[in-house]
């Protein structure tokens, strides 16, 4: 019997190397991540993201109509109430100036939500971009020498703008200039978009 007890004897480099396996594998601290779609804290990416899908949200609740109304525009005297409609790249919104037969004057303003367009992208007409700002807010105004159209572009967020657009005045150097007394009142009512 004290033979066979003899025989059984364990190596005690394998008893070592099982004592620290068995302490390794019962310690209760995790690292990483068992899903990937976790972010860490820190990672830009994830940052990317959120701010993204704010700026989004942010853009999308803007209701271009809601943001003037005919007792903003008295001095242009005769405007229709605004009409809602979707143009090129946009949610816009448009009022025009009533023709009377005391005033055949024709003035059309636009308010244009840009969802994927910047301040950057407004398109040369063929008399410049002019850049600045309007109440602290990035801008760039741009008239068209042609026709007199102007646009005028305000930054919402990184990947998004604000325009107003305006048709048809007598004088077609007016035009920008009713632009920018637009802006002036729309601008404060524009939500703060983060980027």
């Amino acid at each position: 019997m004290k033979n066979a007890l003899k025989s059984v004897r364990i190596p005690s480099v394998f008893v070592s190397a099982m004592l620290v396996f068995t302490v390794a594998a019962c310690t209760d601290t995790t690292s990483g991540s068992a899903d990937p779609r976790v972010s860490v804290p820190g990672d830009p990416s994830a940052s990317s993201a959120r701010n993204g899908g704010e700026e989004r949200s942010a853009v999308a609740s803007i209701e271009p109509c809601a943001l003037l109304s005919v007792d903003d525009l008295t001095d242009y005297e005769s405007m229709k109430n605004g009409r809602p409609y979707q143009g090129s790249g946009s949610r816009s919104c448009a009022w025009k100036k009533e023709i009377t037969p005391d005033s055949l004057d024709s003035l059309g303003i636009s308010l244009d939500v840009r969802d994927t367009q910047t301040v950057r992208s407004l398109k040369d007409m063929g008399n410049g971009v002019r850049t600045g700002t309007v109440n602290g807010r990035a801008s760039a105004i741009a008239r068209n020498p042609d026709t007199g159209d102007c646009t005028l572009a305000m930054k919402l967020g990184e990947s998004s703008r604000f325009d107003v657009g305006i048709t048809g005045p007598t004088d077609p150097k007016e035009s920008c200039r009713v632009a920018q007394e637009v802006a002036y009142i729309v601008e404060p009512r524009l939500p703060d978009v983060p980027s």
